[in-house]
């Protein structure tokens, strides 16, 4: 649905896109040069190569194809290691890596890591909750919430899918806040946790 309105804003102001570039260097504030084209620009919006730390990545036993921690994307516990659980960038979750990622894989890591010390198995399932604000111009955005398999999984009893100011004051004003003073601090007011089935993929 948010997918939908955001191809339809960019044909409306008739942007010309450049997706899955390699950036090689910026000439000057409004020239870059990339692996495949040169472009002019008014707005550039750049993602480093990602990966995990080199001291993860080195070791096999952790991780799996692509140097990411191996574990259940439910539970969060790692696939051979029971002692060991994960979140975030580092893991082989499937899903956007964002905070919002993170604060709702928090709560079914700390419930299951508890019940596995106790001697118990894993009962709580991350749903795959991820966020990500579209901001799509000044004073304005649209707060795309979603699942690991891109399915909306919104919050908020509102259409999302639209552009709107309270969006943008949300990104702008108050995730600062929720992430610095909140997450930092292991406070985490999205956790996500659903009981855990085993029977599904």
């Amino acid at each position: 649905m948010w997918k939908m309105e955001k191809e339809a804003i960019n044909t409306d102001q008739e942007e010309q896109q450049i997706f899955s570039k390699i950036l090689v260097q910026m000439f000057c504030l409004s020239c870059a040069f990339f692996k495949e084209t040169d472009n002019l620009y008014e707005m550039l919006h750049v993602t480093p190569p990602m990966s995990s730390p080199d001291p993860l990545r080195q070791c096999a036993a952790l991780t799996n194809e692509t140097g990411y921690l191996n574990v259940n994307k439910h539970t969060l516990q790692h696939v051979t290691f029971p002692n060991v659980f994960g979140i975030g960038d580092c893991t082989s979750v499937p899903t956007s890596k964002t905070a919002a990622a993170v604060a709702g894989q928090f709560g079914v890591m700390k419930r299951n890591l508890s019940l596995v010390m106790g001697g118990a198995s894993p009962k709580h399932q991350y749903d795959g909750y991820t966020s990500c604000p579209l901001v799509t111009g000044y004073n304005k955005c649209i707060l795309a919430e979603f699942d690991m398999d891109g399915n909306p999984l919104e919050t908020f009893p509102i259409n999302q899918a639209k552009e709107r100011r309270t969006m943008f004051h949300l990104k702008k004003d108050m995730m600062p806040t929720m992430y610095w003073n909140g997450m930092l601090n292991l406070s985490c007011p999205r956790e996500r946790t659903v009981p855990y089935d085993s029977n599904v993929a």
